[in-house]
């Protein structure tokens, strides 16, 4: 049965409720041990009121991870960052930080759901692209969305075409704004000599002038995205 919800449990941590946006965990995977890759997202980043790494679980059943600051960089991603938590390591966005935050800083996070971004051993990406590019087409608001959001993760330059046209003609207003996000991830990633890169560019310049703030917004901040890698791999950085 399609789920994109699941609930991880890490040794010595009350178990916690995680988004499941690759649809890599089912019936087969249930009560085995995987290696994972979380995302936090839309978070509240605030200043950890106590130097520790840990995970913890709020009144509400909502993981809290408290850690150090190891990384801070844009990559294929995005603007992201890694906080280890004793038990491992998670991903961030750094803008969502109340304030200014270096390597070294310790944080707190939290948000009621996480992103389960992949784990070893478990599925193709082809098979999940397969999945994702029918879910796209012809799902629901929800599984449009979270195809948009794969896609847009895997920098994946094969279905620039069909997250154009989710970003221009779907009926959500959510699933355009992720498409707007997909194609500048994978924009960041394109030479901008690249005919695709050219194409994004413009797609997500036709975005502007949606009717809607919300595409607007997503379409602009896409845009300074792609010239922020710009800026950031012409200075010798990593992408």
């Amino acid at each position: 049965m399609y789920t994109q919800d699941a609930i991880l449990e890490v040794e010595g941590v009350p178990t916690f409720n995680v988004y499941d946006p690759n649809c890599l965990v089912s019936s087969e995977v249930v009560g085995t041990k995987q290696a994972c890759e979380l995302y936090v997202f839309c978070a509240v980043v605030t200043d950890s009121p106590k130097r520790e790494r840990r995970i913890a679980v709020d009144g509400q059943n909502r993981p809290v991870f408290r850690g150090e600051v190891t990384s801070l960089n844009v990559g294929e991603r995005g603007r992201k960052g890694v906080l280890d938590v004793g038990a491992g390591t998670v991903l961030f966005s750094p803008s969502e930080a109340e304030e200014e935050l270096t390597v070294g800083s310790w944080i707190q996070i939290t948000r009621e759901a996480i992103h389960l971004l992949d784990f070893e051993g478990w599925d193709s990406y082809e098979a999940r692209a397969n999945r994702f590019v029918n879910r796209l087409r012809d799902g629901t608001e929800r599984e449009r969305r979270a195809a948009a959001h794969f896609f847009g993760e895997k920098t994946a330059k094969g279905y620039v075409d069909d997250l154009v046209s989710a970003l221009h003609y779907d009926d959500s207003i959510a699933v355009r704004c992720e498409a707007a996000t997909a194609l500048g991830r994978i924009g960041m990633t394109t030479h901008p000599d690249d005919g695709e890169r050219r194409r994004i560019e413009h797609e997500l310049g036709r975005a502007l002038k949606a009717e809607d703030d919300a595409v607007e917004e997503a379409a602009h901040m896409a845009l300074d995205d792609i010239r922020l890698s710009d800026k950031n791999h012409y200075h010798g950085r990593d992408w």
